[in-house]
């Protein structure tokens, strides 16, 4: 993979998520206009949008009806997912999130938040289970259009996301070819981060 695709990553996930400074979870009665971030079912596909200073960036889309054991239902995933990212955003503060990390947990594909200390992934710092290798790296162009269209993040809406899309579908092609070992060490590389 190019490495400034995930520099523009940590660069674009960390400009919209500093911005966020909540210290509670938001109420349901308040979610739209308190800090942090929330789950909006409202849409035809639900997504979890991240709110600072009363600018909503919406964050991630579950356009799949796919979701890891037990959330069956996109719409308990979208909360789950949203909850996740904002107990994640308490803990932690804005610039933890400069710690995601690609990994897997009980061998799944999964972005996560480790923490400083140990830098590995556990069951409870993951914040989005990937379905494969490949949702999992689409993820990140995914992301980054996702800010484009919104001005948001400093992401140049003229950058070429299928580029970034054709090298994911390089790096994880569908029917094989590379060993697991092969797919999990390049998924591990996806990180935005050199462990220490």
């Amino acid at each position: 993979m190019n490495v400034s695709l995930f520099n523009w990553f940590a660069i674009a996930l960390g400009l919209p998520v500093m911005a966020v400074s909540l210290v509670s979870l938001p109420q349901s009665s308040q979610a739209q206009s308190a800090d942090g971030f929330f789950c909006d079912e409202t849409r035809e596909f639900p997504t979890v949008v991240a709110v600072s200073n009363g600018e909503r960036i919406d964050f991630i889309t579950f356009t799949s009806d796919w979701a890891p054991p037990p959330f069956d239902d996109v719409r308990v995933r979208c909360n789950q997912v949203a909850a996740k990212f904002q107990s994640a955003l308490l803990n932690n503060g804005a610039d933890g999130f400069n710690r995601l990390t690609f990994d897997y947990v009980s061998n799944q594909p999964v972005l996560c938040l480790p923490s400083e200390q140990d830098r590995a992934c556990q069951r409870d710092s993951v914040l989005i289970t990937f379905r494969n290798e490949l949702q999992g790296c689409l993820f990140v162009p995914a992301f980054l259009e996702n800010l484009a269209d919104q001005s948001a993040g400093g992401v140049s809406s003229n950058t070429d996301f299928e580029a970034m899309r054709d090298l994911c579908r390089q790096q994880f092609p569908d029917g094989g070819g590379q060993s697991q070992d092969q797919i999990e060490t390049a998924f591990r590389a996806l990180n935005p981060f050199t462990s220490n």
